[in-house]
């Protein structure tokens, strides 16, 4: 957006002095119509020219650092908080609907096509799929999408705000769901013409009153679609296809597995599936009927299923865009992986694999079931899981953590590092403790648990594992707020330092 752009929007109540904001900014006719504005709400990533926002929150109050932001060289603050600053502010009751309100003028100025994306797992890899599909057959300047995983009823305003231009003609826009109302919000801000479900699981349960409750809110996105868009729904979920019979006025698209023939040329499902390795090569082979016609891909990477149903979900999105006979001849080597998804890495004679970006119990399990099957087909002989525990499950914590500990047992790692900085990951070790026995009764080789709340003590006992092992895979998964990149950071220092020797070892272990 560019300052006369932004000057234009502030005609909404209470903002009508703009001729102050003007002067304060003060630039020619002809470089104002060049100046690039840029938001930002973290004082800590404020450069120079940018408009910092201060929201409150129940951790932190975004007023406290609007000083720093203004050191980092911010031109304007938008405060509702009046204090002593050190730099000029725009007062505004609530800096929260004021960026929601500037966002919508913005999106409803540009008047954009909208398609959007939410599911509890899978929401950020089929987006970046959709992006990359539809830039192989549309001038890539004219496809909007939110960068990483900004999809809050905050982040999202802040991606149009600051990256939606008028070369953009469509908008690919991942919507998250941490409370009841975001995905209302939402799509109220930003309307759709194409909205879709990926899968609802038990992500962020614990924000809500039960799973009836999560999967009411999840389906407002299908709920407040408009008469005569497009639906894309997950079609091996009863209740999420049952939507499709209740928006008759909808175009409706699925995506799944082995879907009914009945769905004829309105899904996209996979019909086979099967990792192997050519030589020492892993490959991921697929069938896939994509509406009327069938397809075969094969990809030089591990795919987990998790992975190949967001392909079919963002082919499902391509398809009410996209001919069918130009969509099957897309590349899928021009799809990219977001960061931290299930990120192979060498290292030391082993394999490290990152896919601590977020954690639930769903999101695991296909991550396991793929490990085992590597373990299958011998491209390793043995794997190690680092985990830290599944957040916001509220009530359902330790329900869901028991249930890790029952996929783990069946998945037969060699070893276990639960880092325990936020103890919900305990019960695992307990509920795997309390199987023990007949775990040693049905296995040659029990698993080695360790656990810590300390990064370093975690990171000692892997390093010392990659020190004395040979292509294994070290597998590292938690919420974010638990900053398993802490572990990770440790395990490279000590490798580089070649610190890690038994004698070490500070961590509470035992055999299961």
């Amino acid at each position: 957006m560019i300052f006369t752009e932004w000057i234009e929007l502030l005609s909404a109540p209470g903002l009508r002095n703009k001729a102050i904001l003007e002067q304060l900014f003060n630039p020619s006719e002809e470089t104002a119509r060049g100046i690039e504005l840029r938001f930002c709400h973290d004082s800590r990533e404020a450069r120079a020219g940018d408009i910092y926002i201060a929201f409150p929150g129940e951790r932190v109050d975004g007023h406290d650092y609007v000083d720093e932001a203004f050191l980092a060289g911010a031109r304007l603050a938008i405060v509702s908080e009046i204090r002593p600053y050190n730099g000029h502010c725009l007062y505004v009751e609530d800096t929260r609907r004021f960026v929601q309100e500037l966002a919508a003028r913005w999106w409803k100025t540009l008047n954009p096509k909208g398609i959007g994306i939410t599911g509890s797992n899978g929401k950020t890899t089929t987006k970046e799929w959709v992006k990359d599909i539809l830039n192989q057959f549309l001038p890539p300047e004219t496809v909007f999408f939110n960068p990483g995983n900004q999809n809050t009823e905050i982040g999202l305003p802040l991606c149009i705000l600051n990256g939606l231009n008028r070369r953009h003609r469509w908008a690919v826009l991942e919507m998250g769901l941490a409370k009841p109302g975001d995905l209302s919000t939402l799509t109220a801000m930003f309307p759709l013409v194409c909205s879709v479900l990926l899968n609802v699981g038990s992500a962020h349960i614990g924000n809500f009153e039960d799973f009836e409750g999560l999967f009411r809110e999840k389906s407002e996105i299908i709920r407040t679609s408009a008469p005569g868009s497009s639906i894309v729904l997950y079609g091996n979920a009863p209740s999420i296809r049952a939507l499709g019979s209740a928006c008759p006025d909808r175009q409706v698209t699925y995506f799944g597995e082995s879907l009914p023939d009945a769905d004829g040329d309105r899904s996209v499902s996979l019909e086979s599936y099967r990792i192997d390795l050519r030589g020492e090569r892993p490959v991921t082979e697929l069938k896939l009927k994509v509406l009327t016609r069938t397809i075969t891909l094969s990809f030089p990477v591990f795919l987990h299923r998790g992975f190949v149903m967001d392909l079919c979900a963002a082919l499902a999105v391509c398809s009410t865009i996209i001919d069918t006979d130009r969509l099957i001849d897309f590349s899928p080597d021009l799809l990219t992986l977001p960061k931290d998804r299930f990120e192979i890495r060498s290292l030391r004679g082993n394999w490290m694999i990152f896919d601590h970006y977020n954690a639930s119990y769903e999101s695991l399990c296909t991550a396991l079931d793929l490990l085992v099957e590597m373990k299958r087909i011998r491209f390793i002989p043995h794997f190690h899981l680092v985990l830290g525990s599944v957040l916001e499950t509220g009530r359902h914590s330790n329900e869901i953590h028991t249930r890790i500990a029952e996929k783990i047992l069946s998945s037969d790692p060699l070893s276990v590092y639960l880092f325990s900085r936020e103890s919900s990951i305990l019960e695992t070790q307990r509920a795997m403790e309390r199987a023990r026995d007949g775990r040693q009764a049905a296995s040659r080789i029990p698993i080695t648990c360790f656990s810590s709340s300390d990064p370093e003590a975690i990171a000692k006992g892997i390093a010392h594992d990659l020190s004395v092992s040979h292509n294994h895979i070290f597998y590292f998964k938690a919420s974010r707020m638990v900053r398993m990149e802490e572990v990770v950071e440790s395990v490279m220092d000590l490798l580089d330092r070649g610190n890690h020797h038994n004698s070490d070892l500070q961590i509470q272990h035992s055999s299961i």
